[in-house]
């Protein structure tokens, strides 16, 4: 067992679906359907997947002030790089949107194996 990969719905139902429901809200107008909870830190943050306006995304919410902060700053360094790497083998997925001043980030799914997996 995991415990980055075995943190999700099944061992925090609860706080998952807290996470899910604050989501939705702020997505509210954003054309966008999160379907999938990727990833789940218990006062921390929530990954989720789905589209985002027609493209496959990743959306990533903080579940705590100081997580809007680090999206934030994570996403003005996303933006800042993806210009450089936005191809080849260690691209880095492009920045779609920072909503409710930094509780999510969305950024392009890209395929592969997820890191955990390696």
């Amino acid at each position: 067992m995991s415990i980055l990969r075995d943190t999700t719905l099944a061992t925090h139902p609860d706080t998952a679906i807290q996470a899910a429901e604050r989501l939705e809200s702020l997505l509210v107008g954003h054309d966008a359907a999160p379907r999938k909870i990727l990833h789940l830190v218990p006062g921390k943050r929530a990954v989720f997947a789905g589209p985002y306006q027609g493209r496959q995304a990743v959306f990533h919410l903080a579940l705590s002030p100081a997580g809007c902060k680090d999206h934030r700053d994570r996403h003005a360094e996303q933006m800042r790089v993806h210009g450089f790497m936005a191809e080849g083998i260690n691209r880095v997925p492009e920045p779609l949107a920072l909503l409710g001043d930094g509780a999510v980030m969305v950024s392009e799914r890209v395929n592969g194996t997820p890191l955990l997996d390696h």
